[in-house]
This record gives structure tokens, sequence and C-alpha cells, in this order.
């Protein structure tokens, strides 16, 4: 479950409009440019005010030429105001009002954030016996809901000043996974979730799947996904203005590279989701997660 699509960035573009000082200063070179539409105005209406009143004095060649004048003048005063304002904004990270970079995680580790968009319906339910049937009113009583999920996932764009996320950048993989969730989930339909208790447990079968960076990751068996929805929070949006219920979720699992490519090949580490899962009247489902992976070399 760890994805939005949206324009791609070029490098050189991402690589300004993640540096702290950008907004202000792209909100400052815009000023600028008002200023400067604003100064031409009034230099123009200066020279025709000039002309009408010396119109005996001053001939129409000669208050072309001053407007001319007086015109460069003012786009030289604000190309030089917007090049020095779009300088600091460009500037290295760690100058004067750009926080100083630096990473106290050991070097040992690569850790990599992204997004996922997913979507998800009912594929079956599991007895006590571990038969999988389809109905879920069948006679053995089924316990689980199996829901498989699918979608791309895209790399993060995060805030450097507050380490908020502001949205994905570029489509990196996908994932496939099937969800294990209890059939109290069925009590997600209901509006009033206060029944449910404060949390619900859930998990992931090992079909989960995910790409990223030309490799791809799997759940190791001994280290399974477990992860708890919490109803107890209360839906994200306001169900009356939406139409929907979307519901807090996160969790996490140990994973292994398995295909020996790509950026991550053959590293193992730990996979945990924080999103959201919006489930319709008929139980299909849409799941936003924010998804951290912190990697290693494997010693053993």
């Amino acid at each position: 479950m760890c994805a939005l699509n949206v324009r791609v960035l070029t490098n050189k573009s991402f690589e300004s409009i993640r540096r702290p000082a950008y907004f202000l200063q792209l909100r400052k070179a815009k000023t600028a440019v008002f200023l400067h539409s604003m100064l031409l105005t009034q230099s123009s209406t200066a020279v025709g005010d000039r002309n009408l009143n010396h119109e005996h004095s001053i001939n129409l060649e000669d208050g072309m030429k001053t407007d001319h004048i007086l015109r460069g003048c003012v786009r030289i005063l604000a190309l030089a105001l917007a090049t020095s304002l779009f300088g600091t904004a460009y500037a290295a990270p760690g100058g004067k009002g750009n926080p100083q970079v630096f990473n106290p995680n050991s070097d040992a580790l690569t850790i990599t954030n992204s997004i996922s968009d997913t979507v998800g319906a009912i594929g079956g339910f599991v007895c006590p016996n571990g038969d999988i049937v389809y109905d879920p009113y069948h006679a053995c009583g089924v316990e689980t809901i199996l829901y498989p999920i699918s979608g791309p996932v895209y790399a993060t764009m995060v805030n450097p000043s507050t380490g908020e996320t502001m949205g994905a950048v570029t489509e990196r993989g996908a994932v496939e996974a099937t969800a294990a969730f209890d059939v109290s989930f069925f009590g997600l339909a209901n509006p009033d979730w206060s029944p449910l208790g404060p949390t619900m447990p859930w998990t992931m079968l090992d079909d989960f799947k995910m790409s990223a960076g030309g490799s791809t990751f799997e759940l190791i068996d001994e280290m399974p996904l477990t992860g708890r929805a919490f109803p107890g929070l209360g839906p994200v949006e306001n169900p009356m203005v939406t139409g929907t219920l979307a519901l807090r979720m996160a969790g996490c699992a140990g994973v292994h590279e398995t295909s020996g490519m790509g950026r991550y090949a053959n590293k193992v580490g730990s996979l945990c989701l924080n999103g959201t899962f919006t489930f319709e009247q008929d139980f299909n489902g849409k799941g936003i997660s924010n998804c951290t992976i912190v990697l290693h070399d494997p010693l053993q």
C-alpha cells in the first residue's frame, strides 16, 4: 500500500523548488515584476502629461525619445532587482537564510519515501479452518476478509524547512498485495464507528510485492506486515461533505530485495506505511499510503 498523478519536475526545477528560500523569493520577484509594470504606466503617463503641457516647446519626436529613455531606465532597474531576488532564491543550500543540511543517520542506511495510490475490492473470505470461500454468509462462519490492492508508487517531495510532505514527484514503481481484515471491518460502513473500539488489527499475506527504483521488495517470512486501523480517531474528512469515510491506517514489516537488480539490490530493512483507506458502500476502496523504507546491506 506504499502512491497521485502529478506533473513530473526536472532535476533542475526540483532542486530549485526544494530550497527553503524559494517560495518567499518567488513572491518577492513577482512583486518586482508588478512594480515594473506600475512604473512603466506611471512613466508613460508622466511623459504624456508633459507633452500636453509643453506641446509648443517640445515636439512629438523629442517626447517619444524621452519616453523610450524612461522606459529603458525602469526596465534596467526592475531587471536588476529581479536578478538579485532570484539569485538569492537559487543560492546554494547552507547559505545565509538557508538551513544547513546534515544527516544524523548511519551511513550504512538507505532511506526512501514514497506515496502509493491504490484501489482494492473484496477478493474472498477465509473460514476458521483456512478454506477460502466467496460468500460472506457461508455456513463455515467466515472470519477474515481477503482484500487485494494494487496501484502506482511515487517518489515523495518534502519541504526542507518543515519536513512536511508536499506531494509526489515522479512514478517509481508499483505495489500489489492482499490485505487481510477481520470481518468486523464491515462495521466501517456504519457512520458511527464508536462500537468498533479505538483500534482494529489487520495484516497482509505473503504475496506482497513492491517495485521501486528498479528493485523489488517482498515480505520476510518471519516478519509479516502487521498493522492497525484507527477508527477511534474518527474519519479524516467530514462525511457530510465528501460522502465518504476515510479511515486512518498504519503498519510495518520486514522486507528484502529479491530481484538482485536496481538501486536497492539485495538490501534488507523495514517498511512502514501510514495513510488512509476509504471504503465505499459496496466495500470497494481507495488507499493512500505514505511509505518509508529503511534499508541496509545484510551482514549475515
